[in-house]
Protein backbone atom coordinates (compact mmCIF):
# COMPACT_ATOMS: atom_id res chain seq x y z
CA UNK A 1 0.00 0.00 0.00
CA UNK A 2 3.21 2.39 -0.18
CA UNK A 3 2.23 3.28 -3.87
CA UNK A 4 -0.57 5.26 -4.55
CA UNK A 5 -1.76 7.62 -7.63
CA UNK A 6 -0.88 11.45 -7.47
CA UNK A 7 -3.41 13.15 -7.50
CA UNK A 8 -4.53 15.85 -8.28
CA UNK A 9 -6.22 13.58 -11.11
CA UNK A 10 -7.37 15.80 -14.28
CA UNK A 11 -9.43 15.39 -17.41
CA UNK A 12 -6.54 14.47 -20.32
CA UNK A 13 -8.53 14.80 -23.30
CA UNK A 14 -10.49 12.46 -25.59
CA UNK A 15 -8.99 9.54 -27.07
CA UNK A 16 -8.81 10.13 -31.18
CA UNK A 17 -9.98 6.55 -31.68
CA UNK A 18 -12.45 5.48 -28.90
CA UNK A 19 -13.90 9.00 -27.77
CA UNK A 20 -13.12 7.65 -24.50
CA UNK A 21 -12.24 10.55 -22.03
CA UNK A 22 -9.04 9.91 -20.88
CA UNK A 23 -7.63 10.65 -17.35
CA UNK A 24 -4.31 10.90 -15.94
CA UNK A 25 -2.73 12.01 -12.76
CA UNK A 26 -0.93 15.33 -11.72
CA UNK A 27 2.41 13.84 -13.48
CA UNK A 28 0.22 13.55 -16.86
CA UNK A 29 0.60 9.46 -16.72
CA UNK A 30 -2.41 7.66 -18.11
CA UNK A 31 -4.61 6.69 -14.96
CA UNK A 32 -7.85 5.12 -16.84
CA UNK A 33 -10.51 5.72 -19.67
CA UNK A 34 -13.93 6.03 -19.76
CA UNK A 35 -16.43 6.21 -22.22
CA UNK A 36 -18.56 9.13 -20.82
CA UNK A 37 -17.22 12.92 -20.10
CA UNK A 38 -19.69 12.21 -17.29
CA UNK A 39 -18.03 9.68 -15.40
CA UNK A 40 -14.92 10.80 -15.66
CA UNK A 41 -15.73 13.90 -14.23
CA UNK A 42 -17.18 12.18 -11.29
CA UNK A 43 -14.08 9.53 -10.86
CA UNK A 44 -11.97 13.14 -11.23
CA UNK A 45 -14.15 15.11 -8.24
CA UNK A 46 -14.15 12.01 -6.37
CA UNK A 47 -10.22 11.23 -6.58
CA UNK A 48 -9.05 15.06 -5.84
CA UNK A 49 -11.65 15.50 -2.67
CA UNK A 50 -9.83 14.12 0.02
CA UNK A 51 -11.66 15.52 3.05
CA UNK A 52 -14.72 13.58 1.47
CA UNK A 53 -12.79 10.46 0.64
CA UNK A 54 -11.77 10.20 4.59
CA UNK A 55 -15.46 10.91 5.66
CA UNK A 56 -16.96 8.44 3.50
CA UNK A 57 -14.18 5.88 4.67
CA UNK A 58 -14.99 6.98 8.59
CA UNK A 59 -18.65 6.48 7.82
CA UNK A 60 -18.33 2.79 6.38
CA UNK A 61 -15.79 1.91 9.35
CA UNK A 62 -18.26 3.00 11.93
CA UNK A 63 -21.26 1.55 9.75
CA UNK A 64 -19.17 -1.85 9.89
CA UNK A 65 -18.71 -1.48 13.76
CA UNK A 66 -22.12 -0.93 14.06
CA UNK A 67 -22.96 -4.17 12.54
CA UNK A 68 -20.02 -6.27 14.17
CA UNK A 69 -21.13 -5.24 17.59
CA UNK A 70 -24.92 -5.98 16.43
CA UNK A 71 -23.53 -9.91 15.51
CA UNK A 72 -20.81 -10.09 18.09
CA UNK A 73 -21.90 -8.37 21.44
CA UNK A 74 -18.47 -9.38 22.88
CA UNK A 75 -16.90 -6.81 20.91
CA UNK A 76 -18.04 -3.68 22.68
CA UNK A 77 -14.45 -1.84 21.47
CA UNK A 78 -14.13 -1.58 18.07
CA UNK A 79 -11.20 -0.24 18.11
CA UNK A 80 -8.87 -3.39 19.17
CA UNK A 81 -10.60 -5.46 16.81
CA UNK A 82 -9.02 -7.13 14.40
CA UNK A 83 -11.17 -6.62 11.59
CA UNK A 84 -11.22 -2.82 11.15
CA UNK A 85 -6.99 -3.12 11.57
CA UNK A 86 -7.05 -2.02 8.00
CA UNK A 87 -9.30 0.34 7.57
CA UNK A 88 -8.26 2.28 11.27
CA UNK A 89 -4.82 2.42 9.03
CA UNK A 90 -5.87 3.74 6.27
CA UNK A 91 -7.94 6.57 8.28
CA UNK A 92 -4.75 7.19 9.90
CA UNK A 93 -2.35 7.69 7.10
CA UNK A 94 -5.13 9.71 5.35
CA UNK A 95 -5.35 12.05 8.59
CA UNK A 96 -1.30 12.14 8.61
CA UNK A 97 -1.22 13.85 5.11
CA UNK A 98 -4.07 16.50 5.53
Amino acid sequence: MSKHTPTPLKIHGIHAQTRHTIISDVNGNFFCSVEKEEDAQNIVKCANNHDAMLKALKDCLEFLCRICARINPQHKDCDGCSETNDWRTLIKQAEEKQ
